[in-house]
Parts: C-alpha cells; sequence; structure tokens
C-alpha cells in the first residue's frame, strides 16, 4: 500500500507556544533560508542569539573585512610552511601562526558569511511604550511542512481591542486570533489585542515574503523594520555596532507616486496594488541589492544609514511585504504573499510527493514516533539548507559556524542522503563546485610536492583552504569525491555520468596514489605520518595507517580504476599497485585501533568520532574483517565516551550494525540518549550546550543517510529492511530509497 505522504508529512508539522532560543523555525530553499522568531519575523534577536540567531543568509552572500595592511587583504600564500617529516620527506603545512598571526586570523575568517537582512516587527503598545519579548502572550506558531508556510499568532498584554455586538442576542465577536463572549446588556465585548503572520520563502528566488494581519488600531501602531548589518565571521553574522562602516542607498522607490494617487507607478497584484523599492547596500568591497514590494498605501521611511520601516496604509488590517536580496540589482516584478504562497506549496508538494518515503507508525516501538519525527524534520531542513549550489557550512543557512565556511569532509553528511531518497538532482548541484576549484585544488597539491588534486578542508566559494592547526593535515575528505561519483553511478549507469564526473575521479585519485608512502622495509604502502585522521585529536607526527583512512584509499583507488574500465581505458597500474600494498588495517587484542600507534584507543583516546568502525559502516569494507569490526564496535559501545562524540557518530555506528546483522544494536546506536544525539523541537540536531555550535546538519543528514540505509540496505545485500529488528516491535513501510554503496 502507498504511503499517504501528506498524513505523514503533517503529523510532525512543529508546534512552538512562546520564545525559545533553541525552537527558531526557517524558510528556504536551499540557495536562501530565513530563520524567524515566535512573531514569524525577526523581531527579538537578543532573545534568540544564545541558541539559534536569526539570520538571512544566501549561497551568495559573504564579505571580507579590510585588513590592516596595505591591500586591505592577505592571502594564503603569505604564510609561512610548517614542516612535517614524512617517511621519505618533508612536507609544509600552513598549521602555525606563530609570528605571523595577523594574516593567519584574517585568513581563517575571511571571507565569512553574511546576514543579509533583519525583518523584524516594530510594534508600540497603547500605552505608547515599545512592545518587548515579555509584553507577548498566547502565542502560537505552526511550521506548515507541506507547503512551506510559517504561521505564527500572538497577543500583547494589556492592549484590547473593543468590538461591538449584538446587544440583544450576545452573540460571540470574533477578534483576529481569539473568540470572547459579549456581555449582552452592554453590547461590547474586549478581546486582547492580536496580531496574525504568516511567512514563507520563494522555491527559486532569494526572497522570503510575509503578511502581518490584526485590528486597524493595532495596525496604527505597527510597521515592519528592516535593518542591513555590517558584516562579520561571529555566530550571528553581523555586527550591529560598526553602521558607519557600510550605508544602504535608495536606489529606486515609486511610493512617493502612489501616494500621490498616480496609481500608474504601482504594479497591480490580483485585486491591490504593490509598491516597490530598491536598496543598494555597499560594505566594503560586497554591494548586493535588496527589492521590497508591499502594499498599496504602506509609507516606507528611512530610520537610519541602513535601517527603514514600513507601515500600513491608515485603515487597514493587513500589511503584506515581499523581501528580494540579489548580487546585481533585480528589476523583475516580484510577487506578492499569495503568489509567493503559491509558488511554494507546488515546490514543497513536489519535494515530499516524489522520491523516497518511509513510515512507523504501526510499529509498537516506543521510538519509532520519534524517528519518524526526526527523518521527516530533517529532511525539510537539509531541503532548505544543503540543496544549493555550494557545499553546506555545518550550520547551513541558518547562522555562522567557523565563519560561515563549510567542511568538505562533512559534505558526504550534508549530501549523500538524497540520492539515497531518490533525490540525486539536489545533490548533484553542489558538485559542480568541485571542477570550479580544480585550479586551486590542484595547486594545493603541487605545493606539497603530490600529484593530481588536493580537496581543502575548511573553506569559503574560492576552494582556498584554511590555516588551522588541524585542518590542512586532515585527509578523509580526499575520496570522496569519488564516493560521490560511484553513488550517482549506481542510481545512473550510463556513459554521461561516467564522463560528467571522470576528471574529478581521476584526478582524485592521483593524489591519493602519489600521497600514500612505500615503506620498502615493511614492502607496504602507508598513510602518515603526518596527517590528522577522522578522530581528530591525535598528533599528526604520530599518526600512521589509521583505520578508516586506510579503508577509504583502498575504496577510493579501486573504484577510480573500475571507472576507467567503464569508459574503455586501460588502468592506472600505480593506483593498483598502492590499493593492494596498502598497509593492513592495524589490531590489537582482536580489535581495530584508531591508528596503529595508539594502543591506547580505548582509553586515552576514547572520545571524539570513533573512526575505526568507519571501514565496514559508511564504507562497504574492501579491508575490513566482519568478526574483528563487530568485536571492535561491541567494544566501542562498552567503553566509549559518548559525551564527547558528534551528532553523526551515532548514526554511523547504527550503520556499521546494520551491516554486520545487528539491528537491534542499530536503532540502540540511532537512538542513543545522549548530549550530542538530541533533536530539537524544530528538528535540528542539538550539540550539547555548545555555545558556537548549539546545532549540527551533519547529524541530520547522517540520520536520513542512516535511515535509508537500513531500509533499503547496501550494494549486494537482498534482505528487506536490515538494519530493523524482525520482532514485530518494528512496522516499516517504506518507498522510494536506494541501497548505499
Amino acid at each position: 500500500m502507498a504511503i499517504n505522504r501528506y498524513d505523514l508529512v503533517t503529523r510532525h508539522n512543529p508546534e512552538v507556544n512562546g520564545i525559545d532560543a533553541y525552537a527558531a523555525l526557517s524558510v528556504g530553499n536551499g540557495e536562501f533560508a530565513f530563520t524567524a522568531d515566535i512573531t514569524g519575523l525577526q523581531t527579538f534577536p537578543r532573545e534568540y542569539a544564545s541558541g539559534i540567531p536569526l539570520c538571512t543568509q544566501s549561497q551568495w552572500g559573504w564579505h571580507s573585512k579590510p585588513a590592516d595592511n596595505e591591500t586591505g587583504s592577505y592571502h594564503i600564500n603569505d604564510l609561512k610552511m610548517e614542516y612535517f617529516d614524512t617517511l621519505t620527506r618533508k612536507v609544509g603545512y600552513r598549521t602555525d601562526p606563530q609570528n605571523q598571526e595577523e594574516a593567519y586570523r584574517w585568513l581563517r575568517m575571511n571571507p565569512h558569511r553574511l546576514h543579509l537582512g533583519q525583518i523584524g516587527l516594530k510594534m508600540i503598545k497603547q500605552n505608547g511604550n515599545p512592545v518587548i519579548a515579555e509584553d507577548l502572550c498566547n502565542a502560537k506558531q505552526n511550521l506548515n511542512l507541506w507547503k512551506g508556510l510559517l504561521e505564527s499568532s500572538f497577543e500583547v498584554k494589556g492592549d484590547y481591542i473593543t468590538a461591538q455586538t449584538d446587544a440583544h442576542q450576545g452573540k460571540e465577536v470574533k477578534g483576529n486570533c481569539i473568540t470572547a463572549q459579549a456581555g449582552a446588556h452592554q453590547g461590547k465585548t474586549q478581546s486582547r489585542d492580536c496580531i496574525a503572520t504568516k511567512t514563507c520563502a520563494h522555491p527559486s528566488k532569494d526572497m522570503v515574503s510575509f503578511v502581518v494581519e490584526s485590528h486597524p488600531a493595532s495596525m496604527e501602531r505597527l510597521a515592519i523594520s528592516i535593518k542591513l548589518p555590517y558584516g562579520t565571521h561571529l555566530k550571528a553574522a553581523a555586527d550591529w555596532d560598526n553602521d558607519s562602516a557600510h550605508y544602504t542607498e535608495i536606489e529606486k522607490s515609486v511610493q512617493s507616486a502612489c501616494d500621490k494617487g498616480d496609481t500608474g507607478n504601482c504594479t497591480k497584484v490580483g485585486d491591490g496594488k504593490r509598491q516597490d523599492v530598491i536598496l543598494k547596500h555597499t560594505l566594503d568591497k560586497t554591494i548586493y541589492n535588496v527589492r521590497l514590494a508591499f502594499s498599496e498605501g504602506a509609507s516606507f521611511k528611512r530610520t537610519g544609514r541602513n535601517s527603514f520601516i514600513i507601515s500600513p496604509a491608515p485603515g487597514t488590517a493587513k500589511l503584506e511585504l515581499s523581501c528580494l536580496f540579489s548580487p546585481q540589482k533585480d528589476e523583475s516584478q516580484l510577487p506578492l504573499f499569495d503568489q509567493t504562497l503559491q509558488e511554494s506549496e507546488k515546490a514543497w508538494k513536489d519535494y515530499w510527493s516524489n522520491g523516497g518515503a518511509i513510515d512507523f507508525k504501526n510499529s509498537t516501538d516506543p521510538r519509532a514516533t520519534e524517528l519518524e519525527r526526526r527523518v521527516i524534520l530533517s529532511r525539510y531542513l537539509m531541503r532548505v539548507n544543503c540543496a544549493g549550489t555550494l557545499p553546506p557550512q555545518e550550520t547551513g543557512l541558518i547562522f555562522n559556524s567557523w565563519y560561515g565556511k563549510y567542511h568538505l569532509e562533512m559534505h558526504w553528511w550534508h549530501g549523500v542522503h538524497f540520492p539515497l531518497w531518490g533525490q540525486a538532482e539536489l545533490f548533484e548541484k553542489s558538485l559542480g563546485w568541485y571542477e570550479t576549484i580544480l585550479p586551486v585544488a590542484r595547486e594545493l597539491a603541487q605545493s606539497q610536492g603530490y600529484e593530481g588534486v588536493r580537496w581543502p578542508k575548511m573553506v569559503a566559494y574560492d576552494g582556498i583552504d584554511s590555516p588551522s592547526p588541524i585542518g590542512p593535515l586532515l585527509i578523509w575528505q580526499q575520496p570522496h569525491p569519488i564516493y560521490y561519483a560511484a553513488l550517482l553511478y549506481q542510481l545512473n549507469p550510463a556513459r554521461q555520468t561516467l564522463e560528467k564526473y571522470s576528471n574529478i575521479v581521476f584526478e582524485t585519485a592521483n593524489f591519493m596514489a602519489s600521497y600514500a608512502e612505500y615503506n620498502e622495509e615493511q614492502n607496504q604502502f602507508n598513510l602518515g605520518p603526518a596527517l590528522i585522521p577522522a578522530q581528530e585529536n591525535h598528533r599528526p607526527q604520530d599518526v600512521v595507517n589509521p583505520t578508516m583512512e586506510l579503508e577509504y584509499w583502498a575504496f577510493g583507488l579501486n573504484t577510480a580504476n573500475q571507472w576507467r574500465k567503464r569508459l574503455s581505458l586501460s588502468p592506472v597500474e600505480e593506483w593498483t599497485k598502492v590499493a593492494k600494498g596498502l598497509a593492513p588495517l592495524p589490531v590489537m587484542d582482536g580489535v581495530y585501533l584508531a591508528h596503529e600507534n595508539c594502543p591506547d584507543t580505548y582509553t586515552r583516546y576514547r572520545n571524539d568520532h570513533p573512526s575505526m568502525v568507519y571501514a565496514l559502516g559508511i564504507l562497504p569494507g574492501i579491508k575490513a574483517d566482519r568478526e574483528i569490526m563487530l568485536k571492535t564496535l561491541k567494544t566501542v559501545m562498552e567503553k566509549w565516551d559518548f559525551d564527547g562524540t558528534w551528532g553523526w557518530d551515532f548514526p554511523m555506528l547504527a550503520m556499521t550494525a546494520a551491516r554486520l546483522g545487528q539491528p537491534e544494536l542499530a536503532i540502540d546506536c540511532l537512538l542513543m540518549d545522549a548530549p550530542k544525539n538530541e533533536y530539537l523541537i524544530n528538528g535540528h540536531n542539538k550539540q550539547g550546550d555548545k555555545a558556537d555550535l548549539p546545532i549540527y546538519l551533519p547529524g541530520n543528514g547522517g540520520l536520513l543517510t542512516a535511515v535509508a540505509m537500513m531500509a533499503a540496505g547496501w550494494n549486494g545485500c537482498t534482505e528487506n529492511t536490515p538494519g530493523f529488528p524482525k520482532d514485530g516491535s518494528w512496522c516499516v513501510t517504506w518507498e522510494g530509497l536506494h541501497p548505499i554503496l
């Protein structure tokens, strides 16, 4: 029986009933996102700053703060190298800030992603005081996942609206948000002043639309405030204390003509008319435009160098606003709210109706409902934040983490789930970026004496690796593009797929083969020393042959030669030689180690990522032994400090358990009660109380990847739902999912 997708999705619509710093809700389309507070706009940013900041972000919105030098910037080549001994030579990395602190810090922090603009309500109470957060009551907010529609309503303490009633019958009188009983003998009733908003993002424009409704008497004391900030690398992506460093020009406004009754200059939309304003915001070398379209008769006013308000026309009960952000001037006609919502509904219905789905509603395991909620909300969040033309930062388009830059080792966790859920095109949108940075990645490899391309770790759109004591030494992101290509080919085994990704696959393999060093005494190829594994808490000088990376190297090089064979090309002998000659996975006492120089893996290093188990989990396990891996997994479950792990470690463990025929353990891992495995009311994977990284989208992506794998299996698996228990407690209905490699 087909899954009723509407029921599946909408039964998990998030509902929020008050100000909660961790309950902010977002609307967006993968290229653009707007994150709102309880009012449906960004009215109370201070109350959310400690949790999920209220930002407006896009894929193109970046800023660099001028450096304190003659050129106003630094280049990565300005930094001196720190040299590390490998088996045969010294290799330089930009890891040491000593004696170059200013350039080092500037390159880490720039470019940074930008908060494009704060759009909130400006409200005045009947007593003349501004409405503050504490004045709100009876707040109700619902995110309609099927439509991409955020609906909010709230009342203001102390403010009441008096309405005339039928004095003879004492009928109920309906205000905007509540119903009040009239006094029959008085013929009047009072209801608390109530404001209702609706918010949605356009599916193909970097635009958000609003409608604000209330009693006309309330609307007279209400306006929409628009503030454009200066840029910063910090979490909130906005510097509100540096107003003189940037300026917003009013490039175009037809509002005045409308006010004068010249309706020929007002664009008709439906039964009403709208007015247009174009703003040009300049902050250093970053320039972008903000186009506003709003209700007829509303007034637009500058309130500061970079701040404006839009007030409703007198006597109206509704104010509409559409706000488009763009790197270039855009004078196309903007839709107001109803048309934006229509487009949003169409796009979200298409998203939910196509691709994969999984339903647990008839399960008796009490955890099933929560897992289903996590799946649905994760699918929404990943569509909003991780389906764009660039790899996402760890917090997507919500707020800045690591200066808004993305970590390429995390791209796997952000995107692999899309093909598994039947929507590979949403992942492929960001894969084209690798082609654009090939020259930069090739230069990086050559600067270190390697062939091919070395993919960076922490980067912005320019592909330039950021200096760091850890990042430049990380290597497990290197085989990722080969994995992506292999997964896409499994779904679409066509020559077109082979040709599209052949350059990326071959250049990646060239680097991987040249990176491994041959040890004549051991008669094997080694990885390290001078690398940092996925479990990042190791000295690079100590690391030799980390378990996960060895497995990934073998997978990547073998897959690259398979790619050549499919294209009727001869295999590269060096790739074959290195893949066959790689060191065995390091084992001690019957379990895999983090790396061969880490006998205290399960004592001193029993935190961060338990990367040993990746070798037979996210990877099919070319070199791994199943019995050893099962003992390794059970040892991790017994001895690991799960307070020190990260959100994607739990689904990763579940994937290993599933491959090893341990479905009960897979469920236990996936839903483990641990600080960094909490999923908030909005679906975000909370990372404990980390102030700088309160949410973590790799956890959401990992969850979706694991669930798809646990249901649809993996390449060569013939069992249905191999990752779910068969004792009758889990009733799993799925459709449209695909097996992992």
